[in-house]
């Protein structure tokens, strides 16, 4: 099996933000945030699939995980989320960036890299210390760790130099996100020019056949479809601020069917990957997403235009917000915690439901409280220095610079 196809099975068919990750943005006056709500389940289905796969596939309960979404649908929210938030500030503007085109990547290198390395040098130690040697599950793809991987993870070019899995398997989505960012500006002015729609459609007509195209060639790691995605949440962003003050009734009413259609597409996919089993879903995930990443658009628009409800309310509850605000630094160093968490159950020689009982137990906790460290002390600084950056409201809706992932 290829490390592209390898990743697939692992991480959810190339992970992760991803994800999308930080804390929320304003609306008006109310916090949005269920876009905290919604990075936290994202983020931890993530850690729990990959948990999975760290304890092998040689038992029952394999079974039953078979039955489960797929993580690549995880990270598809991730980059919907992504372009959602970053699009917000710019709507203002007339979708351009308020600051300007050198100081939007002065905050985004500010804001992601500080975390992201001192995770790449956290998992290298480890990768060529105590977690060096191929055990036969999940974290062998990470393996070894070389200097050709280091490098090429330092400047973020992994996703395309055969590395993409190498050192810390879910840190492929961090690269396909900064490249993202830098078409963000081109992205913003096809907006202005031609319209949200019309931004959709050319990036779903361009990036999918490249995809095609590469689906054999390293490249392919790339993702050139993810552009799309991430332009889906710029028009669910756009479309979110337009009817923010226009909420009528009926409208309520039209967001409650978004979000119900959007959630059965999601679970008819999940059924559809169970079924067909792990081959298919890294076969034609890019095909799945398709679908996948317009439910995840509807789910934003009828969330974000529902307030009060149900589903709302459970996603800012304050357990969501606060594990949402730090689900990158979970993202980022989840996969070697798992991997070190298991050597030791595994050590202690208990049976596998015992295995699946510790490690959905206390060492899930324990890699979330330590995630919670890594937050407040690496991450958190990096937040705070870019948290308001603010301007005029547009129908409610704050320009805010955000410092989300």
């Amino acid at each position: 099996m290829s490390s592209s196809a390898a990743q697939s099975a692992i991480v959810g068919a190339p992970k992760s933000n991803s994800e999308v990750f930080g804390p929320s943005l304003t609306t008006g006056r109310r916090r949005m945030d269920y876009l905290d709500g919604i990075r936290a389940i994202a983020a931890v289905y993530v850690v729990w699939r990959h948990l999975c796969a760290t304890l092998g596939a040689d038992d029952g309960f394999q079974r039953i995980v078979a039955w489960t979404p797929d993580p690549h649908y995880a990270v598809v929210m991730f980059i919907v989320l992504s372009g959602f938030c970053l699009a917000l500030p710019t709507l203002k503007n007339g979708f351009r960036l308020p600051s300007g085109l050198m100081s939007f990547y002065k905050r985004r290198a500010r804001r992601i890299l500080p975390p992201y390395y001192t995770a790449l040098a956290l998992s290298v130690i480890l990768g060529v210390t105590v977690l060096s040697q191929a055990t036969g599950n999940a974290w062998d793809i990470s393996l070894p760790v070389t200097f050709k991987s280091v490098l090429t993870h330092a400047f973020l070019i992994h996703n395309v130099t055969g590395d993409n899995a190498r050192i810390d398997y879910p840190m492929w989505s961090v690269a396909v996100e900064c490249q993202i960012y830098l078409l963000f500006p081109v992205l913003l002015w096809i907006s202005r020019r031609f319209g949200m729609v019309q931004l959709c459609i050319l990036a779903a007509c361009i990036t999918y056949p490249i995809t095609f195209f590469l689906r054999h060639s390293v490249l392919y790691d790339l993702k050139p479809h993810f552009v799309f995605f991430f332009c889906l949440g710029i028009f669910a962003a756009s479309t979110v601020c337009e009817e923010s003050q226009t909420s009528t009734s009926r409208k309520r009413k039209v967001r409650s069917l978004l979000i119900l259609i959007s959630v059965t597409v999601l679970g008819a996919l999940a059924i559809i990957g169970a079924e067909e089993g792990g081959y298919f879903v890294a076969r034609y995930g890019p095909y799945l997403a398709f679908f996948a990443s317009i439910a995840c658009c509807g789910l934003l628009i009828g969330i974000g235009g529902v307030r009060g409800g149900i589903l709302r309310r459970m996603l800012e509850s304050r357990s969501l917000v606060g594990l949402g605000r730090m689900s990158y630094s979970l993202y980022l160093i989840h996969a070697p915690l798992l991997q070190m968490g298991w050597l030791l159950v595994r050590r202690a020689g208990v049976s596998t439901v015992w295995q699946w009982v510790i490690m959905s137990g206390p060492v899930f906790a324990g890699i979330v409280g330590l995630s919670a460290v890594f937050y407040f002390f690496i991450e958190r600084p990096f937040v705070r220095s870019f948290r308001s950056v603010r301007g005029p409201s547009i129908q409610g809706v704050p320009a805010l610079a955000t410092s989300q992932w």
